[in-house]
């Protein structure tokens, strides 16, 4: 099965998206992006415990010398916000395309990003609504 690199805000949306019935992939995200849908402020018992099954069917990515290098670098040549470089450094050491909404990460020319939306035409089976 297919890997693909989840940015914290392609989780939000996939995690609200009540129109998808599978994935024929299987979700890689970085430790970065499991502290910030864990940090966000109000969320309910309902959505934390959705978070929570999610999280438990993830991969979640450590960082290591080459992310480190590579988020460095990100940082210097884009000017990404430290999380941000670290998602994208993360994707790209791995090899693997990476989700997001987030307009700034589309400028790292070393990555193979798609949004939210390429993501479910590629990846989805939607739900049945006749």
């Amino acid at each position: 099965m297919a890997q693909v690199f989840m940015d914290t805000n392609a989780i939000l949306y996939y995690l609200g998206d009540k129109s998808i019935a599978s994935v024929k992939a299987e979700f890689v995200i970085s430790f970065i992006t499991e502290i910030e849908v864990l940090s966000y402020p109000n969320l309910t018992k309902q959505e934390e415990g959705k978070i929570g099954e999610f999280l438990k069917n993830v991969y979640i990515v450590n960082v290591n010398k080459d992310i480190k290098n590579l988020t460095i670098n990100f940082r210097k040549c884009y000017g990404l916000k430290l999380p941000d470089a670290m998602i994208c450094a993360s994707a790209c050491f791995l090899k693997l395309p990476l989700i997001t909404n987030d307009k700034q990460m589309f400028r790292v020319s070393e990555c193979s990003i798609f949004t939210y939306n390429e993501f479910k035409e590629s990846y989805t089976l939607y739900k049945n609504t006749s």
